[in-house]
């Protein structure tokens, strides 16, 4: 098995910090009125990457990962009225989700960066 390639660029840090503060005031703001939805799409097809020039840059992703924006978008609206804390779009990521979440972070990692080389 390959090492594990870890980001060095901080986004891992910086996802964890947006999952933990966005739970934290989901959970302050109950009764307020104000909800607070942490949206987690995974890839998702955009004009970003041509945009930015970066062209394949989801090229090495499967199919079954890649959302398109009107997936998240219409399924973030959904979560986000209904007050959830947290919406993962995609049925296969929320599986996958689940399935993750039950094992070691570390063993999380090395699955997904063989279902994803290079991202």
């Amino acid at each position: 098995m390959p090492a594990l390639r870890e980001q060095s660029d901080g986004s891992s840090a910086s996802k964890a910090f947006v999952n933990s503060f966005s739970a934290s005031l989901h959970h302050e703001s109950r009764g307020s009125g104000v909800t607070i939805t942490n949206v987690m799409p995974g890839y998702v097809r955009t004009e970003f990457t041509r945009t930015a020039g970066i062209d394949g840059a989801l090229d090495g992703v499967p199919s079954w990962m890649v959302l398109t924006p009107e997936q998240v978008a219409h399924q973030a609206l959904n979560g986000a009225a209904a007050g959830r804390a947290v919406v993962v779009p995609g049925r296969a990521y929320r599986a996958s989700a689940g399935v993750l979440s039950m094992l070691p972070s570390r063993v999380g990692r090395r699955i997904f960066s063989r279902l994803a080389p290079g991202q």
